[in-house]
């Protein structure tokens, strides 16, 4: 229903919003109850002694309730500027105390059913041109390969785990850096066209409509 596919119901209608808001309160709630058992499951465990290892997650109340608001604002950050969002979610990951190896492999394990579900999203719109798709997929997938062979090298030489947020910093610096002067060629371009690089509207056909029935 939004710019670039047509929906079930039309841009800006009611149903449109409610299509729209329905996963919320399930998510909500999905995220409330897993987290009332994980939660019941740790205090369960401290109450029998048992010790925790380095890197086993401390499924508190407080970390039940405040690390599912830090990974939607990774969401919408990551939506907001156009990353990966597994990329602002490692030092979610590495702040809930997880391990550098472990923090990225789970990030990365949850990328790929954002990126799977966004990409088939666009095939069944028909605007996914797939040999252009295959082939950055290629990249992406041989880049992977070869990037996690060389830190699990680096790893096991040195047994040290520095490595894993060395790379994770620099990536999350190149990708500031990168939209920055990706933003800034845009906004130069548009000003040079006489481009408006404002907020535009949510439903554009609503929004034309609306201005040719104000003429």
């Amino acid at each position: 229903g939004g710019e670039g596919g047509q929906g079930i119901y039309p841009c800006g209608s009611v149903g449109y919003w409610i299509l729209v808001l329905m996963p919320t309160p399930i998510i909500f709630g999905i995220v409330w109850y897993v987290g009332n058992l994980a939660s019941a499951s740790y205090e369960r465990k401290v109450e029998l002694g048992y010790e925790f290892a380095d890197g086993d997650l401390l499924w508190t109340k407080r970390n039940t309730r405040i690390f599912p608001l830090y990974c939607i604002t990774a969401g919408f950050a990551a939506g907001a500027l156009g990353i990966a969002a597994g990329t602002i979610l490692g030092p979610v990951l590495l702040e809930l105390g997880l391990l550098p190896i472990v923090a990225t492999t789970s990030s990365g394990f949850m990328v790929i059913f954002t990126a799977s579900s966004t990409t088939f999203q666009f095939l069944v719109m028909g605007q996914l041109q797939v040999d252009y798709a295959m082939f950055f997929c290629m990249i992406g997938l041989f880049g992977g390969a070869i990037g996690n062979t060389s830190v699990n090298y680096l790893v096991k030489k040195y047994q040290k785990t520095w490595f894993v947020v060395a790379i994770l910093t620099f990536v999350l610096f190149m990708s500031v850096f990168l939209m920055g002067y990706a933003g800034y060629v845009r906004w130069a371009m548009a000003e040079a066209h006489g481009k408006n690089m404002g907020l535009r509207a949510l439903c554009p056909s609503l929004a034309s409509h609306h201005a040719h029935v104000a003429r």
